[in-house]
């Protein structure tokens, strides 16, 4: 960052800053006020990395400024993004300035209450939907760039932050309909942006296939990323073991990774299932769709709603076993999920129990039917309540039947002759 940028600097002729708000190995960030607007707006300086050119640096940084711009106007989960340009040779970007804070801000302070999760996993589902419809993916997406601020309602409102990289260079892969999820990519679209590839990372929060750097990676790299992120906020850690960046990126390519419920027993079978789907090694057995995900995560809290001043609250409600009218689960050991399958069991009142957890869980009307689906199978849920034998229940009405002979007898006996 140049020693001329300072407070009280003007940019552009228009934008005076006011202060830092946060400096990156990339980029830094600033207060500025529009002099004629009198508006205040986020202005982000980018730094240029050693290996990557100016040039090079600030064609990405425009690029993904425009692509942000926009996404916005599409979304309001995008943070808007209103001018671009370059001063003595910086490359910058205006943006609206937020008021809230990180997801990586809010995490510090502990795990998010299940029914909150999923109301930012929704949010945050809905702004990579209208990306990838356009082959447009995040490549980074990681609780920093998620930003909580409110809306005009004084609900949370979810803002996606440094939006705007294709994964892979020419055509990119775009989310299949909602129609039809299981519909494969169009490879003579031309019309996606081209941008840069990504390479290699240690990023935590990054898929298998990123962080081998392999070629070709889609859409599904944010997806796997919101599964970590989700993992994190309803746990409290990451799902990988690794005191290194080194050995996470061993768990990661090894598909080690540590069910939920072994790190917090409280956590339902049902999203249990939906970690085992999100960090599937095969990636043709993972999410199709973001919107796809987060209905399947909501649905493992069917009992939930928006309250008032943003907060997503629990309803009172019965435990998951009685809502189902399942029989008495048999506690089994969490890793036994991660290495087996999980079968979703035929129930009456789902007539599409057998069909994917996924698909069954797309609208949030059809939550109860994918609750149904996911109730334990054999191997997992405990055995039925013994039924009550022949012999007893002839025992029964026999005392019951010498009780009420008794009772006769001495209402005989007592009668006046």
């Amino acid at each position: 960052m140049p020693s001329t940028f300072d407070v009280g600097q003007t940019i552009a002729s228009k934008y005076e800053l006011v202060r830092l708000i946060g400096r990156g190995a990339t980029s830094s960030v600033w207060e500025a006020k529009h002099t004629s607007l009198d508006e205040t707006f986020a202005l982000k300086v980018l730094t240029p990395a050693p290996d990557v050119t100016p040039e090079e640096a600030s064609a990405r940084f425009q690029e993904q400024a425009k692509l942000s711009a926009a996404l916005s106007k599409k979304t309001r989960h995008v943070v808007s993004v209103t001018d671009s340009g370059e001063e003595s040779g910086w490359p910058y970007v205006v943006m609206e300035l937020l008021d809230g804070e990180t997801l990586e801000t809010r995490l510090q302070r502990g795990v998010i209450d299940a029914a909150e999760i999923a109301d930012m996993v929704g949010q945050v589902a809905r702004a990579l939907s209208v990306a990838h419809a356009q082959g447009i993916f995040h490549g980074n997406l990681v609780p920093a760039n998620i930003f909580l601020c409110t809306d005009e309602d004084g609900r949370v409102l979810v803002k996606l932050l440094d939006f705007g990289f294709v994964l892979s260079p020419g055509p990119a892969a775009a989310e299949p309909d909602d129609d039809d999820v299981s519909a494969g990519t169009d490879d003579d679209d031309s019309t996606a942006p081209e941008v840069q590839s990504y390479a290699a990372t240690t990023s935590p929060y990054a898929s298998p296939e990123q962080v081998r750097g392999e070629k070709g990676l889609d859409y599904r790299a944010d997806l796997w990323a919101l599964v970590v992120i989700t993992y994190r906020c309803l746990v409290g850690t990451l799902p990988w073991q690794g005191e290194s960046p080194e050995e996470i990126v061993v768990a990661v390519c090894t598909h080690q990774w540590v069910p939920a419920r072994e790190r917090k027993p409280s956590v339902p079978y049902v999203v249990e299932a939906f970690f085992a789907r999100g960090f599937a090694l095969e990636l043709d057995e993972r999410f199709k769709t973001a919107k796809e995900l987060a209905a399947t995560f909501r649905a493992g809290f069917p009992h939930t709603e928006r309250a008032a001043g943003g907060r997503a609250a629990f309803a009172s409600r019965p435990s998951f076993d009685e809502e189902l009218g399942a029989p008495p689960r048999k506690d089994v050991s969490s890793s036994r999920l991660a290495a087996e399958p999980v079968v979703a069991a035929q129930a009456p009142s789902a007539p599409s129990a057998t069909e994917d957890i996924g698909r069954a869980g797309a609208e949030a009307s059809q939550a109860r039917p994918l609750m149904a689906s996911l109730v334990d199978p054999p191997a997992l849920g405990g055995p039925p309540p013994p039924a009550v034998s022949s012999r007893k229940m002839l025992g029964l009405t026999l005392a019951a039947l010498a009780i009420l002979l008794a009772a006769i007898a001495a209402w005989a006996a007592s009668a006046p002759k």
